[in-house]
């Protein structure tokens, strides 16, 4: 099986933000991406999470006031350093906020992250 590259393309691509979304970003992401505040109307959350624990607080702080149609993606650690979560367990988690793991992709050398959504037969807006 080939390897793909993806060198080619920016971390932005890679996360899936386009001009004139409306993003917040915060948290041990890496360097590349800039910082902004929580609003409702968010398109995507961009947060890095620690522990399961952290990634939790994170959906529960933002389940009451985000968009169904808003994705959250969690960046952590990739494997080999001391704050590594393995993604798989955040998969059970966001099942139990009605969200579902749709995207994996790199940050950088030492960061990936995971995307969640709502299912799309669940979303009410």
């Amino acid at each position: 099986m080939t390897e793909r590259d993806y060198s080619h393309r920016t971390l932005a691509d890679k996360l899936g933000i386009k001009p004139g979304m409306r993003v917040r970003i915060s948290g041990d992401v890496g360097d590349e991406l800039p910082r902004s505040a929580l609003r409702a109307d968010l398109d995507i959350i961009i947060e890095s999470a620690a522990s399961v624990e952290a990634a939790e607080d994170l959906f529960e702080r933002v389940r009451p006031t985000l968009r169904d149609d808003a994705a959250i993606w969690i960046v952590t650690r990739k494997k080999g350093h001391a704050d590594y979560v393995k993604q798989e367990d955040l998969m059970p988690l966001a099942k139990s906020f009605d969200r579902v793991d749709n995207k994996i992709c790199s940050v950088d050398a030492e960061h990936s992250a995971i995307r969640f959504v709502v299912p799309k037969q669940l979303r009410k807006s």
